[in-house]
């Protein structure tokens, strides 16, 4: 290939990439509740890793790395309890509401840690730590539940993602930083009260969030069932070797991410030979990775997501290596801000698979099931890290957690691989699934998953596809063909291409109310009730045209019966 041709091609690259990141700008731009969804979570995470740098300091001016490692472990053990059955929140009630209130509580609780600190003991800072860390356990599952209800389509999903991955990156920059900064300037209780500033004006832009979505209508569970409920977010994680792939995975990472908060003190004082304050410098040079890592997905949105979810995980094992090779501090800078790129690749197609494969009204336990487990892996890592360091040293310590790390996403390959084929779906069933009255206003995510689930029927001439007074609660979508609906023996209906029946009793739980049979051979979609009734009064328009649809039946066949 010639030096110009190969030029021309590189231009158009680039220029590709430069189109797909401003079309990814415009995406978040457009979208009201996607820009204040994403201005939530940058406020939220500058203000927690803010609390987190001035809670280090404190620990270790008070008790070393000992302490530190109990603030660590107390911000993620308490919420790796309670995230599970607090999650169930974020399926019952509004999530927007859920996101205020929490940060309400942090907005209280962050200002109240310089009064805990003028104890004589650390037992009320590392009580108000343990209540900022219950109170925090809704937050991630609800508003990692708010992003799919703020878009309709899959690409607007990526780059709803990628925005709230780089504001995190952003956040993870700014927080430590700033923070940093005001420790040279500014008591550190003044430094309290702007990191509880920050959630204030974080609570400022929740108010205005507004969604379509609503709590989905459920039947109640009785006796164990009913104790099940808030766990249910386990089950969806690891319902296949897909999913489950990425949760082991995610296990390992979020672990090393336990022992890197500990790291991280260590090794700005006994590698670099710097002050614990340069800890806020360390943990900018993450955010600082993420905020590349992030920009890097907008313009890959349109990645197949297996192979750079793999790397972005196993680029939390490279660095840490290289750092105990090579404890120099460009290459200890340089290595954080590799861990911070490769977690906000691995982030953003984590989380659009999860919203992709996992329905509406699991979500929030969803998330809760996966963030609950992520603070009890940094508990265990933030709590095995000082052990591991005074027996293998700092150098060793970060040398056998960044080998394991790497070696974990290789060991996984088999199942991360099929990712891809998990998340494909035939766009004509989707289409079919469109046409119906009831399933029409859905989102195209929540279409996907019906799509993914639905049963292809095909009934002969003269079959008949439900018996009036029978129980059941399966719907059904007529793809092609036609079907005659009679009510006690005389006709009522006829469907064809586009037609719904069956939402009276999926809704309702009553008997049939018609007899149903294919006067043409036909084909038709089958869904299980409880994936119908929870997709379709989950969502408020769609909810309204069930209503509606389910009573101009009901009101026409009692008008046939009186005439």
């Amino acid at each position: 290939m010639s030096r110009a041709a190969t030029g021309q091609r590189t231009r158009r690259s680039g220029a590709g990439a430069v189109g797909l990141l401003l079309a990814s700008a415009r995406v978040v731009l457009a979208n009201r509740g996607l820009r204040r969804i994403t201005l939530s979570w940058g406020l939220w995470i500058a203000g927690e890793w803010g609390a987190l740098v001035l809670l280090s300091v404190s620990a270790y001016d008070r008790g070393g790395t000992g302490a530190v490692a109990v603030v660590a472990a107390l911000r993620t053990l308490p919420a790796a309890i309670t995230t599970p059955p607090m999650s169930l929140l974020a399926d019952r009630l509004p999530r927007e509401r859920v996101v205020t209130l929490v940060l309400l509580s942090w907005t209280a609780l962050v200002a109240v840690m310089p009064l805990a600190l003028r104890a004589d003991t650390l037992l009320p800072l590392y009580l108000v730590v343990t209540a900022a860390a219950i109170t925090s356990t809704t937050f991630r599952p609800a508003i990692n539940g708010l992003v799919p209800q703020v878009v309709d389509r899959p690409d607007e999903l990526s780059a709803a993602n990628s925005a709230y991955s780089l504001v995190e990156a952003l956040g993870s920059l700014l927080g430590p930083l700033i923070t940093g900064l005001l420790l040279a300037v500014v008591p550190i209780d003044g430094c309290y009260f702007v990191v509880a500033g920050v959630f204030g004006f974080a609570v400022v832009a929740t108010l205005g969030i507004r969604t379509d979505f609503q709590p989905a209508e459920h039947r109640a569970s009785v006796g164990w069932r009913r104790m099940l409920e808030p766990l249910a977010g386990f089950a969806a994680l690891t319902r296949t070797a897909q999913l489950r792939g990425v949760f082991i995975v995610f296990v390992a990472q979020t672990t090393t991410r336990g022992l890197l908060n500990v790291f991280v003190v260590a090794i700005a004082v006994s590698l670099l030979g710097q002050d614990v304050e340069s800890t806020g410098a360390l943990f900018s040079a993450l955010g600082a990775g993420g905020l590349a890592g992030a920009v890097l997905t907008l313009a890959g949105r349109r990645w197949r997501p297996a192979l750079p979810f793999s790397l972005g995980m196993a680029a939390w094992g490279l660095p840490l290596v290289l750092i105990a090779l090579w404890p120099s501090t460009p290459i200890v800078y340089a290595a954080i801000a590799g861990i911070g790129a490769g977690n906000a690749v691995a982030d953003v197609f984590a989380l659009t698979l999860l919203h992709r494969l996992i329905p509406d009204h699991l979500l929030g336990r969803a998330f809760g099931a996966f963030w609950g487990t992520a603070a009890a892996c940094q508990a265990l890592g933030a709590a095995i890290a000082p052990p591991l360091i005074r027996l293998a040293d700092v150098r060793g310590a970060l040398a056998i957690a960044g080998v394991l790390m790497m070696v974990t996403p290789l060991s996984c390959w088999a199942a991360l691989r099929k990712i891809d084929d998990a998340l494909a779906v035939d766009s004509e069933h989707v289409a079919q699934l469109a046409r119906c009255e009831v399933l029409a206003p859905l989102t195209r995510l929540a279409l996907e998953q019906l799509a993914r689930v639905a049963r292809p029927l095909q009934t002969p001439a003269g079959m008949t596809v439900i018996e009036q007074g029978d129980v059941g609660d399966t719907f059904y979508v007529v793809v092609e063909g036609e079907l005659a609906a009679r009510r006690d023996g005389e006709e009522v209906r006829r469907m064809s291409d586009g037609d719904c029946f069956g939402e009276i009793a999926a809704l309702t739980g009553t008997p049939r109310t018609a007899t149903v049979v294919a006067t043409t051979t036909s084909r038709l979609f089958v869904l299980d009730g409880p994936a119908f009734v929870l997709a379709v009064t989950g969502y408020k328009p769609a909810d309204a045209a069930a209503a509606d649809l389910s009573r101009r039946r009901l009101q026409s066949d009692e008008e046939r019966r009186l005439l």
